[in-house]
C-alpha cells in the first residue's frame, strides 16, 4: 500500500511542478507564447464552472497554466477602500496546494496597493474575499483572514 500511495504522491507532485504561475499581461502571455484571449477563456469557464460569478470590475490578474492550458485563475478589484479577489482552479489540480500560490499573490498585490493607497493619504485599504468553498475559507484562516459576514452556509465573506 505504501509503495502505490508513494506513486500516487509522485505522479501528484510531477504534475505540480509543471504547473507555472503567470502574471495575467496579455503582451507576456503572447510572448512567451501563449494566446491570451483563449487563456482568458479557458480561465473564465473555470470560474463559472466553479460556480463564480466574475464581476465586469474584475480583472485577471494572474493565472496557472500547465503545459499552455489554464488551470487556474487570479481576479482582483480595488477601489474606494476595498480590495477584492476570487480564485478558481480546475478540479483535476486541486488538493495540489495551488490554491498557496494565487493566495500569496493577492496577498502581494494588496500590499502594494495598500502602501500606494496610504500614500495617498486614503486611509486603510480592507481586503475581502467572498469564499463559496470551504476549503479555501480553511486555508485563508491560515493567512490571517476570518469571517466578516455568513451569507449562506455555503457562503461567507472573509476579511484581512
Amino acid at each position: 500500500m505504501k509503495k502505490i500511495r508513494s506513486k500516487i504522491y509522485s505522479i501528484i507532485l510531477e504534475s505540480f511542478e509543471k504547473v507555472s504561475y503567470h502574471p495575467f499581461d496579455s503582451d507576456q502571455i503572447e510572448d512567451e507564447g501563449f494566446d491570451p484571449y483563449e487563456v482568458a477563456e479557458q480561465a473564465g469557464k473555470i470560474a463559472k464552472n466553479a460556480g463564480m460569478n466574475i464581476l465586469s470590475d474584475m480583472e485577471l490578474f494572474g493565472v496557472l497554466l500547465h503545459g499552455g492550458t489554464c488551470v487556474g485563475g487570479l481576479w482582483i478589484t480595488s477601489g474606494n477602500d476595498i480590495f477584492s479577489f476570487d480564485i478558481a482552479i480546475d478540479p483535476k489540480y486541486r488538493s495540489m496546494g495551488l490554491s498557496h500560490v494565487l493566495i500569496k499573490n493577492a496577498i502581494s498585490e494588496f500590499q502594494e496597493r495598500s502602501y500606494a493607497h496610504e500614500e495617498l493619504g486614503s486611509g486603510d485599504l480592507v481586503m475581502r474575499v467572498d469564499v463559496i468553498n470551504p476549503v479555501l475559507a480553511k486555508t485563508l484562516l491560515k493567512y490571517g483572514f476570518h469571517v466578516i459576514q455568513t451569507i449562506s452556509k455555503d457562503r461567507v465573506i472573509m476579511g484581512r
